[in-house]
């Protein structure tokens, strides 16, 4: 009978300290990231009313995200994971105080609008970076901080809490875009942000699983080999 609760226990994976930590982490870095992403979608069109400048706006979050996927992921295995993303949550939050700088009203005073659009652009696209970077090291973190009996459980646990943070971000960089305005927008999602980070100090070290001096490319050839030979 004791088995049998242990083995239908709904909350299996969340009696994980470090899973718990990912947990968190994940949570309130993508609802800032989805905050962030609406907040600076209604900035731009309201100061250039371009369709353009918006869509700039994603490709430059887009494109660097893109590009650095692969290696995010061969760098995350090479790498101490608690560290590597106390270092990506330092890097955002060093670009999403600069967008509350150049998102401030006397900044227009001092500031030409094409520049502050640029600037902008420059921002997102080091988080664009970031984000390559932050989701291989945390899901690493992920597989490695519950037992695999339980992983079912941890997956739904985390896809639950992820479309919450999908879902409710939006709504609220919406709404306090709305009702507060950029500055307290931007405000919340620094604090949003640095939650995050504090959880990642609660983390243990993850040590790197993969150790070899194989250059980038040639992991990825045999990484390719090896999809092609099982299919």
């Amino acid at each position: 009978m004791i088995s049998t609760e242990r083995k239908n226990d709904p909350f299996a994976a969340l009696r994980y300290k470090d899973f718990r930590m990912y947990l968190a982490i994940n949570f309130f870095f993508t609802l800032a990231y989805q905050m962030q992403t609406v907040v600076l979608g209604f900035f731009i069109y309201q100061i250039t009313h371009s369709t353009f400048a918006l869509g700039i706006l994603g490709l430059s979050e887009a494109m660097p995200a893109l590009a650095a996927a692969l290696y995010g992921g061969f760098l995350a295995d090479k790498s101490e994971k608690r560290q590597m993303l106390i270092y990506i949550c330092s890097v955002v939050l060093f670009s999403s105080p600069m967008l509350l700088l150049i998102s401030l009203r006397i900044t227009a005073l001092y500031v030409q609008l094409n520049h502050i659009v640029l600037f902008v652009y420059g921002m997102i696209c080091l988080n664009g970076t970031a984000r390559a970077f932050f989701y291989p090291a945390a899901y690493t973190i992920y597989a490695d901080s519950i037992l695999h009996k339980d992983y079912a459980n941890g997956t739904t646990w985390n896809n639950a809490f992820k479309r919450i943070a999908y879902i409710v971000g939006p709504a609220a960089g919406g709404l306090i875009y709305a009702f507060a305005g950029i500055t307290v927008s931007f405000y919340i999602i620094v604090t949003t942000i640095l939650i995050s980070r504090v959880f990642v100090f609660h983390l243990k070290r993850f040590p790197p699983v993969f150790a070899s001096d194989e250059k980038i490319w040639s992991s990825l050839n045999n990484g390719l080999r090896f999809v092609c030979k099982i299919k």
